[in-house]
């Protein structure tokens, strides 16, 4: 039980400064930022943890405690990295809800639903991102990958050669 409320309390402390931040200012690179202040968080509270005499009650005990501390909370922190990405992208499926839910108790017709859904919809958040997270570059009307975009597309590649999936991409 304390380690589950031990790594609890270190993803609440991580929550609250990333509301804090996010209500000053959103950072230009959020996940890389989501990404430091978690493992910030972790790290400072295991420190201060073992460290300091008045938080010893509440730290995990033997090492494998620890461990699993760290475990459980990078797997919490991580999943919620991957659905704040969702949170910040105009994906078609929040855009729909959106869009039906204002439409209130009458709804929305079918042709309204897919005359909202268009190729701006679909990637101006994304290409936004990439150039943000310094994965790509705008030069011109292209966009070409960074050095650091070609790795994640190699990994991408690999890793769906590895699970059978077909490349697509046109």
């Amino acid at each position: 039980m304390k380690i589950l409320l031990f790594a609890v309390a270190l993803l609440l402390i991580a929550f609250a400064i990333h509301l804090v931040v996010w209500r000053i200012r959103v950072p230009r690179q959020p996940y890389l930022v989501l990404l430091a202040l978690f493992t910030t968080v972790m790290l400072t509270g295991m420190m201060a943890a073992s460290a300091l005499p008045s938080l010893q009650h509440f730290a995990p005990g033997p090492w494998w405690q620890w461990v699993h501390v760290s475990l459980f909370y990078m797997v919490l922190a991580c999943a919620y990295i991957i659905f704040y990405s969702t949170l910040e992208a105009d994906s078609p499926s929040t855009s729909i809800v959106k869009f039906v839910e204002l439409g209130g108790a009458q709804g929305r017709a079918r042709t309204d639903i897919q005359a909202l859904i268009t190729d701006d919809i679909l990637l101006k958040s994304r290409l936004r991102s990439l150039l943000n997270e310094g994965l790509a570059r705008h030069e011109g009307e292209c966009f070409r990958l960074t050095p650091k975009g070609h790795v994640w597309a190699n990994l991408f590649t690999l890793w769906m050669k590895i699970l059978n999936i077909p490349r697509g991409g046109g």
